[in-house]
């Protein structure tokens, strides 16, 4: 695709566009990021609560501790290890009977291997089959601490395989999501108010320039009578409107002058026409004066010649009567 073949308009719109599509896939990677830091993040605790464990199990082997007081004490730090809020550690036994259940102390003891989440999954199981992979995750439907209702969560388990217990902890995927979507509102917001100035801006550009070309077509069609806006502008679009004001104002002056010389020529026109009609006219008088003076010429020698004949005869007529 050639960009000559775009609008001015197109072609400034394509790096937001562009800008837009880049930001979502880079929203995309870091909800995907956040998953991972997530993943990793359970993966260390539990690493912490087997390093616990450890602890505790090589005490009971030096016969510092009995095997009850080791795995007590190990319950009860573990028990205590938070993060991300109220997330916690759980454990259960090779059977899957729970061994440390912090929030609800009086569920430790219960069988839960065979339980079902509400998408009818064991997921108990498969937290099993994962950790004797060496480690791995899960995924389930589970309620928060106090609450009924229940969501998604991933957890991690790892077996601690001197005293057969599988120690895991999770967290929840909506709680994921809404950090993801607190720091995206944030972006978004900064985004919305980017993409504003960017359309009033463009807006500032493409709409004068439009006009403008518009009146640039105008005129060479002939048309002076446009309006010329922006010629006030500071920048680019100003300078072209400047230049075509002062096109559109010399053409006017040209039309103007043409205007007034085609009036001139049909004045002159005019006047000849009138003036050949008054020589016309004057020829024909003069012509009849002519006829006339030399009939009265004539006249006038016949005139003339009958008073002399009248003096010849009163002559004649005087003589005879003497």
């Amino acid at each position: 695709m050639s960009l000559n073949k775009l609008g001015i308009g197109t072609k400034v719109w394509l790096p937001v566009l562009a800008l837009a599509i880049i930001s979502v896939i880079l929203s995309s990677l870091y909800l995907n990021t956040l998953y991972q830091e997530r993943s990793e993040m359970t993966k260390t605790i539990v690493q912490l609560a087997n390093s616990v464990a450890d602890y505790y199990y090589k005490k009971e082997q030096s016969g510092e501790l009995t095997h009850e007081q080791a795995t007590s004490q190990a319950r009860d730090l573990i028990r205590a290890l938070r993060f991300d809020g109220s997330n916690y550690v759980f454990g259960l036994d090779k059977n899957g009977r729970r061994v440390v259940m912090p929030p609800k102390l009086a569920d430790e003891g219960k069988m839960v291997m065979n339980i079902k989440d509400k998408a009818d999954n064991f997921f108990i199981r498969d937290l099993f089959t994962a950790a004797d992979k060496g480690g791995g995750s899960a995924v389930y439907y589970w309620n928060r601490t106090g609450k009924i209702e229940v969501s998604l969560k991933t957890s991690w388990g790892e077996r601690f395989e001197p005293w057969g217990w599988v120690l895991a902890t999770g967290v929840f995927v909506d709680d994921i999501e809404s950090t993801f979507w607190n720091n995206a509102t944030i972006v978004i917001g900064f985004g919305l108010v980017g993409f504003l100035i960017a359309f009033a801006a463009i807006r500032n550009v493409t709409g004068p320039l439009k006009k403008l070309i518009g009146n640039m077509r105008a005129l060479a069609d002939g048309n002076t009578e446009i309006e010329i806006e922006g010629a006030d502008r500071r920048d680019e679009i100003g300078a072209m409107a400047d230049f075509v004001e002062n096109e559109r104002e010399r053409r006017s002056l040209e039309a103007t002058q043409k205007e007034r010389l085609e009036k001139n020529r049909e004045r002159a026109k005019e006047i000849r026409a009138v003036s050949k009609d008054f020589e016309g006219q004057m020829g024909s008088l003069l012509e009849t004066i002519a006829v006339s003076v030399t009939n009265l010429q004539n006249a006038s020698t016949n005139l003339n010649a009958g008073a002399e004949q009248t003096t010849s005869q009163s002559k004649a007529v005087a003589g005879a009567a003497a």
